[in-house]
């Protein structure tokens, strides 16, 4: 497993895909900023939302099964910066 760390800049997305292979990933907003979290599953007809993320909140996820990378997750950065780490097979 590799480590790729990253920040976002007001404008700027990320969307993880299956080739990133993508095992764990952490996000964490900076002082004086905020951004959104969006999925790209549909489920019982109900498409995913935009959840908005503000000054000093985050996440943290992982899969279970080194085989199965998360996709499908677009984090963007809305104004000042987001820090991102992924750990990647």
């Amino acid at each position: 497993m590799q480590i790729h760390t990253r920040s976002l800049s007001a404008g700027q997305s990320l969307t993880l895909t299956a080739s990133m292979l993508v095992l764990q990933m952490s996000v964490m907003v900076n002082p004086a900023s905020s951004g959104t979290v969006v999925g790209d599953l549909t489920v019982g007809g109900v498409a995913s939302t935009s959840i908005p993320m503000d000054v000093g909140q985050g996440f943290s996820i992982t899969t279970p099964i080194p085989n199965n990378p998360i996709i499908g997750i677009t984090i963007s950065c809305v104004t000042g910066t987001m820090d991102i780490m992924l750990a990647v097979q």
